[in-house]
């Protein structure tokens, strides 16, 4: 049920916000001698998921352009990764639970069925992934991804629903 609308919006903000971006520090990188450029993935870059086709077509055309800027970018000395972050507590989640009037605990029940740590992550676990690539402890890492999810992704969940 997407519209045009909604395809431009999704691309605008996850694929040309990233690439343009990059674009614009590119020079600076190059004349520094190198660093690191991280993008902002999401677990749905490798799961389908209801109702969210602009938004995972978009993230996984996100870690596909972490690739390919990593290839072209390591002759200066860039590395290029993506953090892919799952259900984070957030203001966004503190909204969506205001919304549908669920405790927290009602909402981490219900968004953490098919993660391994049964429960939901904070923004400073995201923080701590982006602060591995962002330093040189990373250094040899380049057209990776990184997920900060709890397991979600590195599993199936069978029900007997």
């Amino acid at each position: 049920d997407a519209t045009a609308d909604d395809w431009d919006q999704s691309h605008a903000v996850n694929i040309k916000g990233h690439a343009l971006v990059t674009k614009h520090i590119l020079p600076l990188m190059k004349q520094s001698g190198g660093g690191s450029i991280i993008f902002m993935g999401s677990i749905s870059s490798f799961l389908g998921q209801p109702h969210c086709a602009t938004y995972a077509t978009m993230k996984g055309a996100l870690v596909q352009m972490t690739r390919s800027c990593a290839y072209d970018f390591a002759k200066y000395r860039i590395r290029v990764n993506a953090i892919c972050a799952g259900t984070i507590e957030t203001p966004i989640s503190q909204q969506e639970r205001l919304n549908q009037g669920w405790t927290y605990e009602e909402w981490e029940e219900l968004k953490t069925k098919d993660v391994m740590m049964k429960r939901v992550g904070h923004a400073r676990e995201v923080a701590n992934a982006t602060l591995f690539y962002a330093s040189n402890e990373s250094s040899y890492c380049t057209g990776g991804h990184l997920m900060v999810d709890g397991g979600q992704t590195a599993c199936t969940v069978m029900t007997t629903e």
